[in-house]
């Protein structure tokens, strides 16, 4: 996907992300930008954190309390439901988030070649 397409996208989607100074390292990364990023590339949030993090051998102490409060008797509450990404779903986005990467760096240091010393 083009530079000019994303910024189209963004655009259509309502969003304030600014992609020329987000690639260009002047303006700083954020979630919201992480988000809106993510489903122009028609990945879900979700999906990209999993990519990105690896999902926990154990439920976190504060997650587990607050379950109790609010699911009592053993009903497991709805932040523990998860859907898995098939392997090769996986694979796919793996690559697509690669390229991106790839991408993204290589428009930095093209901008980085271009600014005046």
């Amino acid at each position: 996907m083009s530079r000019r397409e994303v910024r189209r996208r963004l655009v259509e989607q309502g969003s304030g992300t600014n992609l020329a100074g987000l690639l260009s390292g002047r303006l700083d990364l954020k979630l919201r930008h992480v988000l809106d990023l993510s489903r122009v590339l028609g990945l879900e949030p979700l999906e990209f954190f999993r990519i990105v993090f690896k999902e926990p051998d154990r439920r976190s102490p504060l997650l587990q309390k607050l379950e109790g409060l609010v699911a009592p008797d053993g009903v497991q509450a709805a932040v523990h439901v998860r859907t898995r990404v098939p392997a090769r779903d996986f694979e796919e986005l793996r690559l697509r988030v690669a390229k991106l990467t790839r991408d993204v760096e290589q428009l930095k240091a093209a901008a980085n070649q271009s600014r005046p010393r």
